[in-house]
Formats: structure tokens, C-alpha cells, sequence
């Protein structure tokens, strides 16, 4: 079928309505078991061709979006939290555990497969804490992050073996030891992002809470 150049459609004369309300999800899957034979029997519609105009142009306009789901561990034991020490963009700060998802893999899994790699220590996941996003454009690198934005979550983990077991073989690169930090002294570490300081120092005199943390740093 000869489809007319994409400015001349809007000059077309209208089809007349159908008589039925269009069953859209039926027919996706009808050609879902058919293997999409039907696609190309299906009439090109105006509002079609606008649609798959607006996925081309657009892109290039509003540039590349990098979305992230890392998954991160707040490991306690004993009033304490491990924490990674490291030197990142040139100085001395602390991060949780933690890191990017595999494909197929379930979040909880994450975190304690990185604890594992970082720290060598195996954990137990016991929830979810905290839900945070960060958007690079709302920052202080929003030159450089403008791109950038980032799901992560944060879970309550405990040991499985000795805490005092340290030593990962996959470490980041910017890391340069690990450590137990009584949970009262956080507010005063340059842990990042800062915003999870005060949370997880709460932990030391309530119960693991929940909740969404927002576009913080």
C-alpha cells in the first residue's frame, strides 16, 4: 500500500466513525499469538504516522535520560552500620554497600550480592527502608548530571557469619577500607549522600522504618 507523504494526510478526507468502540487490547493480543502476521494488514492512520513521528524527533531534542536502579545495604549489627571508606573526587567520604542490577535480577538480590562482592561478608535481607531518587538536573553537578537519574533503594540487611570478616574481591575502585561506625556518629561522617545520615542514625533508638526519601542528594 502506498502511503501519501506524511503533510499531505492531514488534507485526506475523514473515515467515517466506526460503528463499535475499538477493542485495542484484544486485538495486541491476538497479534501477539499470531506472531504479528496481521501488522501489516492494518490501515496506517494519520494519528499513527504523528505517533511514530514524535518517537523519531523527539529524542534527539530532549537528548539521552540514563536511568539506574541501583540497590544498596544497610548492613547493623550491634548498634553499628558498615560502612565503605573511600576517597571520591578527592575527599575522604563513606558510602553504604551497594550497586547496579543485573538484568533478571530482583532488587533484594542485589544488595546482597554487592555487600558480598564489596565486603566479602553474606548478608540477610530483612526489608526495605527507603525508596530515594536522584535527578541530576535539580543538583549541583547539573552540567555534567543533567542526563542522569537514579531509583535506588535502601535495605535493612544483618550478617550471616562473623562481622568482623572483612575483606571483599570486587571492590569499588574508589574504596579504600571498610568499618563498623557506631550508628550515634553518622551525623557527624561524611557519609553520601548526606541525606541518609540522620535516617539511619535514627535506627539506633527505633525500629527499621520506611518510607520515600525524594529527590535528594
Amino acid at each position: 500500500m502506498e502511503i501519501a507523504p506524511f503533510a499531505d494526510l492531514f488534507e485526506q478526507p475523514a473515515s467515517p466513525p466506526p460503528r463499535h468502540r475499538p477493542r485495542l487490547v484484544d486485538r495486541a493480543r491476538m497479534d501477539r499469538r499470531r506472531g504479528g502476521r496481521d501488522a501489516a494488514a492494518r490501515p496506517v492512520t494519520t494519528a499513527r504516522l504523528l505517533a511514530l513521528h514524535m518517537a523519531a524527533t523527539l529524542p534527539p531534542l530532549l537528548g539521552p535520560l540514563s536511568r539506574t536502579s541501583p540497590a544498596n545495604a544497610v548492613v547493623l549489627h550491634d548498634g553499628h552500620v558498615l560502612l565503605q571508606r573511600a576517597n571520591w573526587e578527592g575527599q575522604d567520604c563513606s558510602f553504604l554497600p551497594g550497586g547496579g542490577q543485573h538484568p533478571g535480577e530482583p532488587l533484594d538480590q542485589t544488595a546482597r550480592r554487592e555487600v558480598h562482592e564489596e565486603t566479602g561478608l553474606r548478608v540477610t535481607v530483612e526489608r526495605m527502608l527507603w525508596l530515594r531518587e536522584y535527578i541530576g538536573a535539580n543538583h549541583e553537578h547539573a552540567d555534567t548530571e543533567a542526563g542522569t537519574h537514579r531509583i535506588e533503594t535502601f535495605f535493612h540487611c544483618t550478617p550471616e557469619g562473623d562481622p568482623g570478616w572483612l575483606g571483599g574481591h570486587a571492590e569499588d575502585d574508589a574504596q579504600t577500607g571498610l568499618e563498623w561506625v557506631e550508628l550515634e556518629k553518622l551525623p557527624g561522617l561524611n557519609l553520601l549522600p548526606h541525606a541518609l545520615r540522620q535516617p539511619i542514625a535514627a535506627l539506633a533508638t527505633a525500629g527499621p522504618s520506611s518510607g520515600y526519601l525524594g529527590d535528594v542528594a
